[in-house]
C-alpha cells in the first residue's frame, strides 16, 4: 500500500499529460502506449521506483513502540538485499530495466533503487543531500528536474564508496 500510494504522490508531482489524456480519449480496448507515457516523465524511473521503494521498505516507522527499533524495516530490507546479492552497480540501478518477465529480478532492482534513494535521504552525505535539494527545487518551480536528477546521479557516483557502506552496514 505505501509503494502505490507513493507512486501515485510521484504522478502527481510529474504526470504524463498527453499519454493519459490521450489513452482516456481512445476508444475502450485500445492498447496503452507506455513509451510515449513515460518519455513524459521528468524524474528517472530508478528515482521514482526508489522513492516508491522507500516508502515501503526503507522507512523509519513513527509509530514504533519505545525502545524498539524505529528503523526495523530499512534493517530488513538491506538484509534482505544483501541476502539477494547485494547492490549492484550504480549503473545498473539508473537504468531501472525493469522486465515483468522477471519478476524476482524486477523486485531486486526496485529494492536497489530504494536503497539507493534511502541513501540519498537518510545518508547523511551532505553533497548528496543537496544534489538531492536541486531535484526538489526543479520540480517545485518548474526548472530542469532531468538536469537536476543527472547532478544526484553524478553525486551518487562521486560518493559510491559512502553508499557501499551505507547498504553494507
Amino acid at each position: 500500500m505505501r509503494h502505490a500510494a507513493a507512486l501515485s504522490y510521484l504522478e502527481a508531482l510529474d504526470p504524463s499529460w498527453s499519454a493519459v489524456s490521450a489513452l482516456l480519449a481512445a476508444p475502450p480496448g485500445t492498447p496503452v502506449d507506455g513509451a510515449a507515457y513515460w518519455a513524459e516523465k521528468k524524474l528517472p524511473a530508478w528515482l521514482r521506483f526508489g522513492l516508491a521503494s522507500w516508502c515501503e521498505r526503507y522507512f523509519r516507522d513513527a509509530h514504533a513502540p519505545e525502545g524498539t527499533d524505529p528503523w526495523w524495516a530499512r534493517t530488513w530490507a538491506l538484509e534482505n538485499l544483501r541476502q539477494q546479492g547485494g547492490l549492484r552497480p550504480l549503473e545498473v540501478v539508473f537504468e531501472c530495466k525493469l522486465d515483468a518477465q522477471d519478476p524476482a529480478g524486477s523486485g531486486r532492482l526496485i529494492s536497489e533503487a530504494g536503497a539507493v534513494v534511502s541513501f540519498v535521504l537518510d545518508g547523511d552525505c551532505a553533497p548528496v543531500s543537496a544534489a538531492h535539494a536541486r531535484v526538489c527545487q526543479a520540480l517545485s518551480d518548474g526548472g530542469d528536474v532531468a538536469g537536476a536528477a543527472r547532478e544526484l546521479e553524478a553525486s551518487l557516483r562521486k560518493h559510491a564508496a559512502e553508499l557501499g557502506r551505507y547498504v553494507a552496514r
